[in-house]
């Protein structure tokens, strides 16, 4: 919760986090779009990644592979 209150832009609501206890007017989250937004750059960040890995297991045989 600490990272949300300092990306959402709240530095001296995150002081109060750790503690549990939000101040007035200090409002939590994004709306759906939001998240779903960043679900599919976080998933399109990802993807190349994913393929370039699968293409490591598959020309390799090493035995510490199949452990990832």
């Amino acid at each position: 919760m600490l990272a949300v209150a300092l990306a959402v832009g709240t530095p001296g609501a995150a002081t109060n986090v750790l503690s549990g206890v939000l101040p007035p007017g200090v409002h939590w989250g994004y709306s759906l779009g939001v998240v779903y937004l960043i679900w599919l750059l976080v998933l399109a960040m990802l993807a190349p990644l994913s393929f370039w890995f699968a293409g490591v297991k598959r020309r390799r045989r090493d035995w510490w592979l199949s452990y990832l």
